[in-house]
């Protein structure tokens, strides 16, 4: 893992990864299971304006639909956007890296004590999905190799493009075309705090959304907004974690 000249991961790229692990493993599934529905809450959490259109939510929820379609019909429906085979692995410090990125993303938005524990569980997810443990203690890169931040980049434009191929098929909006054909999964109770679809609330802005900024701050963490000694206390184990990776590789 050569850290030399490494770009740096952002908030857009954090839920790009997000996004792709949750539907990563969604394929063949014939019901849901409850780690994407986890994955999910806490993208739709941390992924508010990221000047995506709503493109990486939409995607999650296109793939959600799809196996709600097979376990009804036993039909396959063509994905939204194939992935590579076999699948690329973010590295250990890319891993960590989106975890910080996603607890201070998920902080900003005042979450309720359940949508923090769902931040906290996709999180613990994310770094067992992509093997954390196996990967440091065995030194070894996987057979796709491991990802990087312009990978992640290529699969958002690649989501965006498919979409805006939809936008022009059926003559409507891009934003329109993101949302038209996907309904939004139940919402989970603790997930969301409130009822109805866990659409984000907000309007996303129209910048790129590859800057590092807007991720800082201090965070009113649930029960009672208590302040910024306790999002340290959450992320310290990753930190400790990533000085570990930086020295042995």
């Amino acid at each position: 893992m050569n850290n030399d000249n490494r770009a740096p991961l952002t908030i857009l790229g954090a839920c790009t990864l997000l996004a792709r692990e949750t539907v990563s493993m969604l394929e063949g599934l014939d019901q849901l299971p409850d780690s994407a529905v986890t994955l999910r809450g806490a993208l739709a959490l941390a992924g508010e304006d990221l000047g995506d259109s709503g493109a990486l939510l939409a995607w999650v929820d296109s793939e959600m639909e799809m196996v709600r379609h097979f376990a009804e019909t036993n039909e396959q429906t063509k994905p939204l956007v194939e992935l590579e085979v076999p699948c690329a692995i973010p590295d250990p410090i890319m891993q960590l890296d989106a975890s910080c990125i996603l607890l201070k993303a998920a902080a900003q938005q005042q979450p309720t004590e359940a949508q923090w524990q769902t931040t906290l569980e996709a999180v613990r997810l994310l770094m067992e999905i992509d093997g954390l443990d196996d990967i440091v203690l065995t030194a070894k890169a996987p057979s796709g190799g491991f990802l990087r931040v312009q990978d992640l980049r290529s699969q958002l434009e690649r989501v965006q493009a498919a979409f805006r191929g939809n936008q022009q098929e059926a003559g409507v909006s891009p934003r329109e075309a993101a949302f038209s054909e996907v309904e939004a999964p139940a919402p989970e109770e603790g997930l969301t705090g409130h009822s109805g679809p866990m659409w984000p609330s907000k309007t996303p802005q129209a910048s790129s959304g590859w800057d590092a900024g807007g991720v800082s701050g201090i965070m009113p963490l649930p029960p009672e907004p208590t302040g910024y000694s306790q999002l340290k206390c959450a992320l310290r184990p990753i930190k400790a974690a990533r000085l570990h990776t930086h020295r042995i590789s």
